[in-house]
């Protein structure tokens, strides 16, 4: 994408309440029931108190995005209650309840330069997750195999101890909490 302009582009300020029935976002999914405050003048765009329907639960939160000079300085915080794993989940095989929330932030001279660069840490947790195809108790067959032997094992080996032990079987987590990070 254009690099970012090194001034604003008009003198323009002004919030504007956005409400939407249904937001389609191209790779992400749909957006129901949309509340926001756009928020914007010459070097700055916003949202505040976002808020819809995602995924099955509750997306809330807060994005900044300010010019410095040509290099965007963007920061987001948001929380998805309540979601439904199984709609992120390409086979299907994701049963549950979760939330996630988090911080994130980037800079960048163009839009395609601030994703490559996102930085942040949040927590998730699920009240009951069931992942179909995970056998939880196959880990330590997969060490052993990589620790077994004067020789590392083929790839043979690997996929036939993937498809006949790890994905036989089902991984299910009850009331469990763990922390993320993400970093570029």
């Amino acid at each position: 994408t254009a690099e970012f302009a090194k001034t604003g582009l008009a003198n323009v300020r002004g919030e504007l309440a956005l409400n939407a029935r249904l937001a389609r976002m191209r790779s992400v999914g749909e957006l129901s029931d949309l509340r926001a405050i756009l928020v914007f003048s010459p070097d700055s765009l916003g949202l505040r108190n976002a808020s819809a329907v995602f995924l099955g639960g509750t997306l809330a939160g807060s994005l900044d995005v300010k010019n410095n000079s040509g290099t965007a300085l963007m920061n987001a915080d948001f929380t998805l209650r309540g979601f439904s794993p199984e709609k992120l989940v390409v086979q299907g095989n994701a049963y549950g309840v979760a939330d996630i929330s988090g911080s994130v932030s980037a800079s960048g001279a163009s839009g395609s330069a601030l994703f490559p660069a996102l930085n942040g840490s949040g927590t998730a947790s699920v009240k009951k997750l069931t992942v179909a195809g995970i056998n939880p108790d196959a880990f330590g067959d997969l060490v052993n195999v990589g620790n077994g032997g004067e020789k590392a094992p083929d790839s043979a080996m690997v996929e036939e101890l993937v498809n006949e032990v790890v994905r036989q079987g089902t991984l299910t987590l009850v009331d469990k909490e763990v922390s993320w990070t993400a970093t570029s």
